[in-house]
């Protein structure tokens, strides 16, 4: 599954994070609706300590000690007749306080 996509937007901003969750051998193609802004379950600037990892085989973790959000889904699912559906529930944790 892919993870995550940085873009440098300019001089004068930071990098912007946006988190996708796609099936398992889906190559990235920047022009797929997979990777549509619309689609990724998490986007945000300004990250102190900002990591993304896998908890347990359907559950991840996006944490950070400082960000400014911009988009957040704490759910997400893919429908493949073929295979039983395919689901990930997420997290999302502020660790200024630890």
């Amino acid at each position: 599954m892919r993870l995550q996509e940085t873009k440098n937007v300019g001089a004068t901003t930071s990098l912007i994070y946006w988190v996708y969750i796609v099936p398992k051998g889906l190559k990235f193609d920047k022009d797929a609706t997979s990777f549509e802004r619309g689609r990724a379950v998490f986007s945000g600037d300004h990250f102190t300590d900002f990591k993304v990892m896998w908890k347990e085989p359907k559950l991840l973790e996006i944490s950070y000690r400082q960000a400014r959000i911009y988009q957040f889904r704490n759910y997400w699912h893919y429908w493949n007749p073929a295979k039983p559906e395919e689901y990930v529930k997420y997290s999302l944790r502020n660790t200024s306080s630890m």
